[in-house]
């Protein structure tokens, strides 16, 4: 049974670890599922790019396996839009874990959370094949915010020697892996090398990898935290806090009406009224016209009309 207190029952508590464990699990999901069912499907046309195809290019890129085909576009954009949940809650209960009085650091962080929570449903939904320069931008929008994001996170982060140091690992990783994403981009874009891209493939799924990971670290800091949902006037024990005025219906009180169990006759009765209602309004509204019908287009009386009279 659940704890009860002066301010209500406690209808569901959690551990703030779970937020944690949904984002990194969803998100790790559309990433995935995507690149399975790309791999699956169309595998010669996502590992092609503007120079060469298989063999000599033979790992899909991100943006190709997230944006250009169906149906691994339409997994990554699912999963993605159910991790937007967990996310705005991580970043929250991130907020209310490293918030101080007279400190404005936490607040930063979260809006740049915030912001780069948007701009990745930026280059999500607005795929490279549907807007490239636009695709480009929120994307390189969030990997510069990814920036603030990091160093404030480290800033904050609560004195524990674990979460710092894989903190530390995650974040430096993730920007030592730009720098031959970088280059081999340039391989590829400008001197046309052939398996450029696909080198480049490796390091741009290492980046998204690693940013996943760096915020999983969080489910360490979480685990102080407990989510509460309180039911402060009873509604979820069929106690509902009642009034002065109260709506009768049929003798009953409204609420006495609402607050009966289910049973079964009841609900073929009113399923059965609401057929009988169907035909009776059916019959009234149709039967006029049809009898008007008839006669003005036959210029008599009809096998059809005696049938409906």
């Amino acid at each position: 049974m659940a704890p009860k207190t002066k301010d209500g029952d406690v209808v569901l508590a959690f551990s703030g670890k779970w937020v944690t464990w949904a984002h990194t699990f969803t998100a790790y999901a559309a990433f995935i599922s995507a690149l399975i069912v790309g791999v699956s499907l169309h595998y010669h046309k996502i590992v092609k790019n503007e120079h060469y195809g298989y063999p000599q290019e033979w790992f899909p890129s991100v943006s190709a396996t997230i944006g250009d085909r169906y149906p691994e576009r339409s997994f990554f954009m699912f999963f993605i839009a159910i991790t937007s949940g967990p996310r705005f809650a991580l970043v929250g209960l991130w907020y209310l874990l490293t918030k101080r009085p007279g400190q404005q650091l936490s607040k930063y962080v979260a809006i740049v959370g915030i912001f780069r929570t948007i701009t990745c449903g930026g280059w999500t939904y607005v795929t490279s094949t549907d807007d490239h320069d636009w695709h480009d931008i929120f994307m390189i929008s969030y990997l510069v915010a990814t920036l603030p994001w990091t160093l404030g996170c480290l800033a904050l982060s609560p004195p524990n020697p674990t979460t710092i140091k894989y903190r530390k690992i995650f974040g430096g990783a993730f920007f030592g892996t730009i720098v031959p994403l970088v280059y081999f981009f340039i391989q590829h874009k400008v001197h046309k090398i052939a398996g450029a891209y696909t080198t480049y493939a490796f390091f741009e799924w290492t980046l998204v990898l690693l940013d996943v990971a760096f915020d999983a670290v969080t489910m360490l800091d979480f685990d102080s935290f407990e989510v509460v949902i309180k039911d402060v006037t009873g509604a979820s024990k069929g106690q509902p806090k009642r009034d002065s005025g109260i709506e009768m219906h049929k003798d009953k009180p409204v609420v006495q009406v609402l607050n009966q169990s289910f049973l079964w006759t009841d609900a073929i009765d009113a399923v059965a009224e609401v057929y009988h209602g169907f035909v009776f309004w059916s019959m009234l509204t149709s039967l006029g016209l049809c009898v008007w019908y008839f006669p003005l287009w036959n210029m008599g009386i009809s096998g059809y009309e005696i049938l409906v009279m």
